[in-house]
């Protein structure tokens, strides 16, 4: 099964800094917080992929 793992550390630190900026009142447009974050695709050995070249060799 292939999935997708989201930095959770990331996005406590994220959600603290916005956090600290609605506290401040600082307006969205002069926010300095980053809010896209890149998962990371987590290949696990169950998935079609590898289990297909594997069968396509026989």
């Amino acid at each position: 099964m292939t999935t997708i793992a989201h930095p959770q550390e990331k996005l406590g630190e994220m959600a603290a800094e916005l956090i600290l900026e609605k506290i401040r009142k600082v307006p969205e447009e002069e926010s300095s917080v980053k809010r896209l974050i890149s998962p990371e695709l987590i290949v696990r050995e169950s998935t079609a992929g590898k289990n297909l070249s594997t069968e396509t060799k026989k």
